[in-house]
């Protein structure tokens, strides 16, 4: 759901394996590029994390770059709590 440059995802009893999860974040988009967001997961799964970042496009591909923090980055972060993330997308259409 959004309005503006605010947006709010949610998910309610998700289920990865036989875990369950619910998620909810909160993102604010500025005009240039760059965005906010904040999150957190709830059930088995916990933790919350802040994104800081911006994105582009460059030549028909969508450029990222985005600083994280989070509670819990996982086994590939080797116990750290900041990671910074680069992206390339392209977007496809089918149709008109």
């Amino acid at each position: 759901m959004s309005y503006g440059g605010l947006s709010l995802d949610l998910a309610v009893n998700g289920e990865y394996g036989d875990q369950k999860y619910s998620f909810a974040s909160v993102s604010y988009g500025f005009e240039g590029g760059a965005y906010i967001t904040f999150g957190s997961f709830g059930q088995d799964f916990e933790g919350s994390y802040g994104e800081l970042g911006y994105g582009f496009d460059f030549m028909g591909l969508d450029l990222s770059m985005a600083v994280v923090a989070s509670s819990d980055l996982g086994p590939s972060q080797d116990g750290g709590d900041v990671a910074l993330t680069f992206g390339v997308s392209r977007g496809i259409s089918f149709g008109e």
